[in-house]
């Protein structure tokens, strides 16, 4: 699809909840959020059993799915070879909370920030997700929390690469970790597993 300002495939604005599942969502464009989604002003959709892969961002965040001010529950879905400035696989911010579950988040690639999920201002629930072989050019190749407080549980976080924080990178913020395998990732500087900076508590 030709560039759109937010959600190149598909947006979801102003307290929508639709039902989207097992569909393919291919290479679209966005140029401010959501390449391939974007969940937007309160949005509660069901997304389900789909693919996204090679969307793209011109700028903003959210390669695969953006969540702004909006609380999606994502499961099941397979997100790969997006690409974006922020939150290559998944970008949560402005108060967004969605629920993602049993997801293959993988080789998403952003020039700044969170390779595979960015949770800014946000405190999403992630569980029994792969989240693997995603690239970030600054901060947290798996995952980034910058003032966010996610709850993690039962994750594979692997292979992924940053410059700064190579798993997950936390600012301010106060993840929870449960049951998760965090290994084989790399960090050009610190962190290779997880890099904690301005009294983070995981």
């Amino acid at each position: 699809n030709a560039a759109n300002s937010y959600g190149g495939g598909i947006i979801c604005y102003d307290n929508s909840n639709p039902t989207i599942s097992s569909c393919t969502i291919s290479d679209n464009n966005a140029n401010s959020g959501g390449g391939g989604i974007c969940c937007y002003d309160k949005s509660t959709p069901a997304i389900s059993g789909c693919t996204l892969t090679n969307n793209a961002l011109n700028g903003g965040g959210g390669g695969g799915i953006e969540c702004y001010d909006s609380n999606p529950t994502i499961s099941g879905c397979t997100i790969t070879s997006n690409t974006a400035s922020y939150g290559g696989g998944i970008y949560c911010r402005d108060s967004s909370n969605p629920t993602i579950s049993g997801c293959v988040i993988t080789a998403n690639t952003v020039i700044l920030t969170g390779g595979g999920i960015s949770c800014s201002h946000s405190d999403p629930t992630i569980s029994d997700c792969t989240i693997e072989s995603n690239t970030a050019n600054h901060d947290g190749g798996g995952i980034i929390c910058y003032q966010s407080h996610p709850t993690i549980s039962d994750c594979t976080i692997s292979d992924n690469t940053a410059n700064d924080g190579g798993g997950i990178y936390c600012y301010s913020s106060n993840p929870t970790i449960n049951g998760s395998t965090i290994e084989s990732n790399s960090s050009n500087s610190n962190g290779g597993g997880i890099a904690c900076y301005h009294q983070s508590t995981v």
